[in-house]
């Protein structure tokens, strides 16, 4: 896959016309603005160099003479900048690529490069998601170049937004299939960053690196997102229910010195509230009607389960499978006995009403806690309060406020002595 030419004459390393179309791939111009490619290299004695700027639309012109030494470093730049003077984030004129960067960094083996490569690509392909535009293996590592639409940087927020999902999970895909790559999320994640240009040699690995261009399709950010925003959401409830059994496995460790946990069996009121949030589980999931990817399945059976075994002890995994059913794309039986594994190491959690709403993320407010009809009569007092002084204040008397407001005149009087 090297597809350097060299210049017999003078010694020099032309870009041949492959590596010429991948740059031309990733750098369209459009709509005839002025925008600059930042080239630059390091040396042989580790010093850096700014070699050119290249405006889009004289791209093709520069890279067909550019030329580079096999024993340096040459990088590029993702994205493109208004002038050719400063690579900072105020001189971004457009975002143009999403770079990926992919690392094994103790005793990087090519077998694992190419396992790591088909696991990212094997995933994005189930979720229905673009394969990159160029795989780039770098001889340490592999890049994934991802061209989009340009976009200006003030829509920054949507562009990081994509390519943190992306690299959330990737490298949970990686993690889950034992892979040591590694996503370097702060490389990823640089607006301004420079990556390591394409079929150049690599110093740090004596090698020359390669390229797979795989496509030339350009993708809206949007569209992007859209793939990616219900597996995002999936993921941060994984992590939250993660969170959750780290806190209260710390909590067990610290209140009974490493001893076995011992749950005290729930009293007739706490299961008459179990069966309420079970209720209420059903409930919403059958009327909220939420679209595939954003049922909060991880997180509602997570309760319900936990909800369940406080009531119907043995019998709450079969009712959770049961309920699983209910979503528009079940959990899986694997996912499900995940789930269930998690909570019986603890015998079962203690989850407040606060704490329950907050991970179901329901829709539906109609079950009100305890907390929540306390402070709505106060504040129901209080308004109550305001009223009366304010109707004070106009002239009326208290007799005439008590007529109007339908209370004691007591409790009128008292208020006013103390507003």
């Amino acid at each position: 896959m090297n597809n350097l030419a060299t210049n017999s004459n003078n010694n020099k390393i032309y870009l041949d016309q492959d590596t010429q179309d991948i740059i031309l791939a990733l750098f369209r111009q459009e709509g005839g603005y002025s925008e600059f490619i930042k080239f630059s290299a390091i040396d042989q004695l580790g010093n850096y160099t700014d070699l050119f700027w290249a405006r889009t639309s004289t791209l093709a012109e520069k890279i067909k003479d550019f030329y580079v030494y096999a024993d340096c470093n040459y990088y590029i730049s993702a994205n493109t900048y208004k002038t050719p003077f400063d690579r900072t984030h105020d001189n971004l004129f457009c975002f143009h690529n999403i770079v990926i960067d992919i690392d094994i960094h103790d005793n990087p083996d090519e077998g694992e490069l190419v396992r790591a490569e088909r696991i990212i690509s094997n995933y994005l392909q189930s979720i229905s998601f673009p394969l990159p535009n160029v795989i780039h293996w770098t001889g340490r590592g592999i890049q994934l170049w991802f061209t989009h639409w340009r976009t200006t940087p003030k829509c920054e927020f949507l562009r990081q937004k994509v390519a943190r999902f992306i690299c959330l999970l990737i490298q949970e895909q990686l993690d889950i299939n034992n892979s040591p790559a590694k996503v370097d999320f702060s490389s990823s994640l640089n607006p301004v960053g420079i990556f390591r240009l394409f079929n150049s040699y690599n110093s740090k690995v004596g090698s020359v690196s390669q390229c797979d261009f795989i496509h030339d399709n350009q993708a809206r950010l949007e569209d992007l997102l859209d793939i990616l925003d219900p597996l995002a959401k999936d993921y941060y409830t994984k992590k939250k229910i993660e969170r959750i059994q780290k806190e209260k496995q710390q909590q067990n460790n610290e209140n009974n010195n490493n001893k076995k946990v011992v749950n005290i069996a729930p009293t007739t009121a706490y299961n008459n509230l179990n069966k309420k949030r079970m209720e209420f589980i059903v409930s919403s999931i059958k009327s909220e009607n939420r679209a595939i990817g954003d049922e909060m399945r991880n997180c509602r059976l997570f309760l319900y389960y936990n909800a369940a075994k406080q009531v119907y002890g043995a019998e709450a995994k079969n009712k959770t499978y049961k309920i699983n059913k209910l979503f528009k794309e079940p959990l899986s039986m694997n996912e499900i006995n995940t789930i269930i594994k998690s909570i019986d190491g603890y015998n079962y959690l203690t989850i407040h009403n606060e704490r329950f709403f907050e991970i179901g993320d329901f829709e539906s407010k109609s079950w009100k806690t305890r907390q929540q009809k306390r402070n709505k009569q106060k504040k129901s007092k209080e308004e109550r309060n305001k009223k009366i002084i304010e109707l004070h204040k106009l002239g009326y008397k208290q007799k005439d406020i008590a007529n109007l407001l339908h209370i004691d005149r007591t409790t009128i009087y008292r208020i006013l002595k103390n507003p």
